[in-house]
């Protein structure tokens, strides 16, 4: 059984998600246009690789490497 709010709460949750959906083509042209600007089919950004294939995009993320700041590995005896 389904209460009034739970009812309220997933036609609320529905009308949210969807709107979200009608941005996606917009957005999924801005970075195939991106892509085709540079030339490339694939790029990494900070915590994402983005490829192109067969016209689709395939986006995964990545683990983020710090781009400002350099690693140091001291150790007590060089020190």
């Amino acid at each position: 059984m389904v209460t009034d709010l739970q009812f309220y709460k997933a036609v609320k949750s529905y009308n949210y998600r969807r709107s979200l959906i009608q941005d996606i083509p917009d957005i999924e042209l801005k970075i195939i246009s991106f892509l085709n600007e540079k030339e490339t089919h694939e790029i990494r950004i900070p915590g994402y690789f983005i490829s192109r294939s067969n016209g689709f995009l395939n986006i995964k993320e990545a683990p983020i490497i710090p781009i400002n700041q350099l690693e140091l590995n001291l150790d007590r005896e060089t020190i």
